[in-house]
């Protein structure tokens, strides 16, 4: 369940005896409620206004989705294996059975 926490000087609320920042623009819907999410070890809120520096710093995760979705394909297409040949099937079975009838003769 969320806490309520009184808003200080208009941009910082104290939990815990540590001050964070509250912004606008970092608020987020959950349900019914409209909440902020605050890391214990950072000061500014949990949202999307730091984008620019996530994108910069290569912490992004926008081309993820493809390099997951190609991995997986690889995965899944080096594990599948070629059908064979009906005519292959037909000459192993041929040799195989000349081989027991040649033993067995014996």
């Amino acid at each position: 369940m969320p806490k309520l926490y009184p808003i200080y000087s208009s941009n910082m609320v104290i939990i815990q005896s540590r001050p964070y920042e509250v912004h606008p623009r970092s608020f987020w819907r959950m349900g019914k409620y409209t909440c902020q999410i605050i890391k214990g070890i950072d000061r500014r809120p949990v949202s999307n206004l730091d984008y620019d520096e996530i994108r910069k710093r290569g912490d992004s995760t926008d081309s993820d989705e493809f390099l997951i979705k190609a991995a997986m394909q690889a995965f899944v297409g080096g594990v599948k294996k070629k059908p064979m040949d009906k005519k292959v099937i037909i000459i192993v079975a041929l040799v195989v059975v000349a081989a027991i009838i040649f033993f067995m003769s014996r």
